[in-house]
């Protein structure tokens, strides 16, 4: 099928466009609309030279588009400034020991066995609720809980705040992609935990 440009992406080659693989009117119209551009403003002619730089840019750009459409849909930037945060604690560590939410506690406590923590949405979840972002800890090699909470994301959206308090103040420390694990210092306070003021907590995570 003949395609059509819609955009010029700023610093590309003479004479490449962005191509969109459908016009509204269907193949013939289509067809017959550009004859009509081309007898009207015919293309500069193009050397090999260039027609191939022309298609690398393409290729290029197609495949950085890709690979951020990908990197989006695992969630990256969000995982990106969760790791920067946790780098920052190592950098830069806090002076003294800062008051931690509910939430923030009850983590440290479910994850005081293993100390393995990990950030994901569901991809393949029907609703927003359902592919939204939770914290997930492995209290065994079998056995996670997911603080989330598909009819109140806001409280999934509190749990994930309560991680963010910890990658702060340096109780987390980013591993690998998704993946964060208890510093010693995050140990240490997940020992102290009160487990009668987080229990509430605990409760409402999803165990499996």
């Amino acid at each position: 099928m003949l395609e059509h440009p819609v955009a010029k992406p700023q610093g590309a080659p003479p004479g490449f466009f962005v191509f969109t693989p459908h016009h509204p009117l269907g193949y013939d119209a289509e067809r017959r609309i550009w004859q009509v551009r081309l007898a009207k403003d015919p293309p500069p002619h193009r050397s090999p030279e260039t027609e191939f730089s022309s298609m690398t840019y393409a290729n290029d750009f197609a495949q950085q588009l890709h690979a951020g459409w990908e990197a989006l849909g695992e969630g990256a930037p969000t995982l990106l400034a969760l790791a920067y945060l946790c780098g920052k604690a190592i950098v830069d560590p806090p002076s003294s020991e800062a008051p931690l939410s509910t939430e923030a506690q009850a983590i440290l406590a479910a994850a005081c066995a293993t100390g393995a923590i990990e950030i994901r949405g569901v991809k393949s979840g029907f609703t927003p609720a359902d592919r939204q972002l939770a914290v997930y800890v492995y209290r065994t090699e079998d056995e996670q809980i997911a603080f989330r909470d598909r009819e109140d994301p806001a409280w999934t959206g509190q749990c994930l705040n309560g991680f963010i308090e910890l990658c702060r103040t340096g109780m987390v420390l980013h591993q690998l992609h998704r993946d964060f694990f208890l510093t010693q210092a995050g140990f240490r306070r997940a020992a102290t935990v009160d487990r009668s003021l987080v229990q509430a907590t605990l409760d409402r995570a999803v165990h499996g």
